[in-house]
């Protein structure tokens, strides 16, 4: 994950800023290969973008991660049950 205090940089520091993009663009790479390992898997719904998917999970989990800077008594119990949610295996019509 890429610091707060690192993006802030890159705005001004076209080196860090490189530095940020490669970082950021390596965890959504691995993100959607997971997307798509689950899609051919048959556990993720193959109509879901792994790119997209992975941009928006980094773009949450990094909001997260300001929010709970400002905020420490923040319960992040809630956000691991709905993470578990989302992610664990499709499950058959019942």
């Amino acid at each position: 994950m890429v610091s707060t205090e690192a993006l802030l940089q890159g705005m001004r520091d076209p080196v860090i800023r490189r530095w940020a993009v490669e970082v950021i663009g390596q965890g959504a790479r691995g993100l959607a290969r997971l997307v798509s390992d689950g899609q051919a898997g048959g556990v993720v719904d193959d109509e879901l973008d792994p790119t997209g998917a992975a941009l928006v999970l980094i773009a949450a989990l990094d909001s997260l991660v300001l929010y709970r800077l400002v905020d420490d008594a923040l319960d992040l119990a809630p956000v691991r049950s709905a993470l578990h949610q989302m992610f664990e295996p499709r499950r058959g019509p019942t």
